[in-house]
């Protein structure tokens, strides 16, 4: 498409003319383009240009004209474009200034948030200056005095609750309203008398459940009676103890993970060492725990005995079999290691790490889970909260289980991350689909809420102390267009499924993206971008001004700090945007190039790309944070027949985002090579995610069939050898030992670490990574970067959206 030039030659037939006219203009240049517009015009298929009307005084147009010379001419360009038998459409100017004038007139849409623009730019700064606020060292920080930091590693005696709807033991007495007094009166809490009636308290409850846990909490936190009736209303399940804290009439079952201190569990073990405490939530696992604990220690020790007798001993431990012997040669002081024991020598606020064998265990113990839905088969309602050892596949076992389930909660379960949005959307669709041929009732509700990554509990030198997404650092251009682009993808499946709770202001989730670190307001711009297209298009409306600056709004927080966008009017908004798209491998959508990274556009040939999004989720995978790949791996031995590579039944995307993003093939086999010259056919044979969902057993084969007892037995054998790999490189680490990386020069990532509180995150190597920079946080240096930007471009100094 032609721009500013004038060409004295003819169009070839059937190209496209386009010319910017202003009323800076002279009348001479307007005849004279008037005079090309008719050439083009008798040439067959050449487009005319209209030019736009000019000014009768010369000078004036000539100054008009020379003030806005070098610049997109926003206010009074126009650009005009005439397609054959269509009309004429007249193009406004826009840019990525005009698109924030245009946000801070409007707002932002409603089903994103009801805050104005300055309110969400204060908070999300408070996020920046929390996260990126310098970290205490060690010692401060066992001793307590860091503990503002707010990190997940050391209890926060201010709490009142160990998990959702559990309160610690030693809060209850004396908290509840008018308990002292003796003056309370029931009828004066609406909500506890309501959800504590015989008939229909549990319906309430059910309804309550349904809306997502921050609904759940605001209503359980008005007062300490209406979170005693929440509470007893609903079937919730200790993960640790193994059993039903509450067993209520709602067809509500919610897994919880209380939190719990070292200190706590020294004091059982003094004051009731039997459990025969009923009132306390410790008694009946808390000495199982600490059993697990111990045997881990004694079995370090036997093998080291063994090692030094037999040289040549060469012990099954697993897949870390030749690591654990490796490194328990190294060991100096054997007679000690049980001081190591995060029981014995941990600080007292120190939160209790499980052991991978124990958190097995107590996975295991869910099969009272499964019979109760043999049973009664009348759950409506599931939430999972930080449940150890819970992935995507078990949900999905889980989910298929419940036939009657309408709503499902997952928030912060470690083994599931924010990449797994997609897969359980695919998992949704596939059971409602098989739902409605049965005439049964589909899932209605998703609130899902991965697990945000808080950072290391102290300071370490040399570390990437990223937050958020990921424990370890990652490509910020991966990241940046990896994320957008699993949103647009959730959003379109969710809005196509009428699937409620998962981008609602009420749900979990749009708090969790507003946390990531990123520019700021670009997840707010993008989502108010996805509502605003789907509205658009239940409108039908078709000008082709608002389709094409709606586009380039939820482009936008796509490309800045990543791409030049000072000048994107014209040669982008017109010429490139929305024109050019990318087939990925990997999942098999084509989409607009603005979700590939810039090297796969260059380098990588058509029918082998991979899209930001599934090099996303193969990353955090991959994260090697509290041996999460391992974990994972370890789980492979419960699904014998789970096909990693295999696909998962495709949610539909909603048809407003077919100029966006589309499924172009489910084609997963290449049948044969193209001959010399002739392009690849586009086929997804390059999977880089392993979220298949297929090939998995039944609730009831997984843990009372008779062919599970084998696979749970090499499953905990592997879990004993994980807790010898991870304690051995502990004690090395106290005893001063340097380990180095596996098959390299420099020292683990971990810093020995593995699966501790206090484990070290990946060093930074200079590369860039997920972390927000505190100079986002700070006024100052914003507008001084906003200064530089107009001078010169620099992808790490972008100014973003302001």
């Amino acid at each position: 498409m032609a721009r500013n030039r004038k060409s004295r030659g003819k169009k070839p037939a059937g190209s496209a003319s386009a010319s910017y006219s202003t009323a800076g203009s002279s009348t001479a240049n307007s005849a004279s383009g008037a005079g090309r517009s008719s050439q083009n015009a008798a040439v067959p298929g050449a487009v005319p240009v209209t030019p736009a009307p000019v000014g009768t005084n010369r000078r004036q147009n000539k100054a008009k004209g020379d003030k806005d010379k070098g610049l997109a001419l926003r206010d009074c360009s126009r650009l005009t474009i005439r397609q054959p038998d269509l009309g004429v459409a007249v193009i406004h100017p826009y840019d990525i200034k005009l698109s924030r004038e245009a946000l801070e007139s409007r707002g932002f849409h409603h089903a994103v948030t009801n805050l104005p623009v300055e309110t969400l730019v204060s908070n999300y700064n408070k996020v920046v200056d929390h996260y990126c606020r310098p970290r205490p060292e060690l010692i401060s920080f066992v001793q307590g005095r860091g503990r503002k930091f707010n990190g997940k590693v050391v209890s926060q005696g201010r709490c009142l609750t160990r998990g959702f709807l559990t309160f610690r033991d030693s809060l209850m007495s004396g908290r509840f309203d008018g308990e002292q007094t003796n003056t309370w009166n029931a009828d004066e809490n609406k909500l506890a008398q309501v959800l504590n009636t015989v008939d229909i308290g549990g319906l309430v409850s059910q309804s309550l459940f349904a809306k997502g846990f921050r609904t759940v909490l605001s209503a359980a936190t008005t007062s300490t009676q209406s979170w005693a009736a929440v509470t007893h209303s609903a079937k919730i399940w200790d993960f640790y103890a193994g059993e039903f804290s509450t067993d209520g009439p709602a067809k509500v079952f919610i897994a919880v993970t209380p939190e719990y201190t070292v200190g706590e569990f020294r004091d059982m073990q003094k004051c009731d060492p039997y459990g025969l405490n009923s009132s306390e939530s410790l008694a009946g696992w808390f000495e199982k725990a600490m059993t697990a604990e111990e045997h881990i220690y004694f079995s370090i020790q036997a093998l080291h005995t063994r090692l030094s007798r037999k040289p040549d001993y060469d012990p099954k431990l697993g897949h870390h079999s030749k690591d654990i012997v490796e490194y328990t040669r190294l060991l100096t002081v054997v007679q000690t290691i049980h001081l190591s024991n995060q029981f014995v020598t941990a600080p007292r606020l120190q939160v209790f790490r499980p052991s991978s064998s124990f958190a097995l265990d107590q996975l295991h113990a869910m099969r009272k889970f499964g019979k109760i839905l043999e049973r009664s088969n009348t759950l409506t309602v599931l939430h999972f909260h930080k449940v150890p050892f819970l992935d995507r596949r078990l949900l999905a076992i889980i989910l298929r289980a419940c036939p009657k389930v309408e709503m499902l909660g997952v928030y912060g379960c470690p083994l599931v991350h924010f990449g797994d949005i997609i897969c359980l959307l695919d998992l949704i669709h596939e059971i409602n689909r098989d739902r409605r041929a049965n005439d049964r009732p589909t899932i209605k509700a998703l609130d899902f809420c991965p697990e945000f990554h808080r950072g290391m509990s102290s300071h370490q030198p040399h570390r990437a102390e990223a937050y958020g997404l990921s424990w370890g650092p990652l490509c910020l251009e991966t990241v940046q267009r990896g994320v957008l682009c699993l949103v647009l993808k959730a959003f379109m499946k969710a809005k196509a499924m009428k699937l409620d709770l998962l981008f609602s202001k009420e749900g979990a989730l749009l708090s969790y993206l507003l946390k990531l670190p990123q520019n700021e307001l670009s997840m707010a711009t993008f989502l108010d971008a996805c509502h605003r297209l789907v509205d658009q298009h239940k409108r039908r409306s078709k000008g082709e001004n608002a389709q094409k600056q709606l586009m380039y709004d939820l482009l936008k927080p796509v490309r800045v700090g990543l791409e030049k966008v000072g000048n994107d009017w014209s040669s982008y908004y017109i010429d490139r945007m929305g024109k050019s798209f990318y087939f990925c491998s990997s999942c098999g959508y084509e989409m607009v190039k603005e979700f590939f990274l810039a090297r796969a556009s260059r380098q990588m040939p058509a029918h082998a790309r991979t899209c930001a999004g599934c090099m996303l989720q193969a990353e955090l995978d991959l994260d090697k944070g509290q041996l999460r790949p391992e974990k994972r791996a370890l789980l492979d031995n419960l699904f014998p027949g789970w096909n990693k590579q295999a696909f998962n039944n495709e949610a539909p995307l909603a048809a407003a985002s077919r100029a966006l993003i589309n499924l172009k093939t489910t084609e997963s086999v290449r049948t044969q090579t193209p001959a010399a010259g002739l392009a690849y056919t586009f086929v997804r044979d390059r999977k880089r995610t392993f979220d298949s969902l297929q090939g998995l057993p039944s609730l009831s084969e997984l843990l009372e069939g008779p062919e599970s007892k084998q696979p749970w037995r090499i499953a905990r054998h592997e879990a004993n050898g994980l807790d010898m790999y991870s304690r051995v490189l502990w004690r090395l680490r106290t005893e001063g030992v340097p380990v180095t990386e596996k098959g390299k020069a420099w020292p683990r990532f971990d810093d020995r670490l593995p699966d501790h509180v206090h484990e070290c995150q990946p060093p930074n190597y200079g590369t860039t990574f997920t972390r927000c920079m505190s100079m986002l946080a700070v006024k100052d240096e914003r507008e001084r970067e906003k200064k530089r930007a107009s001078m010169t471009w620099d992808p790490q100094s972008e100014p973003g959206f302001w």
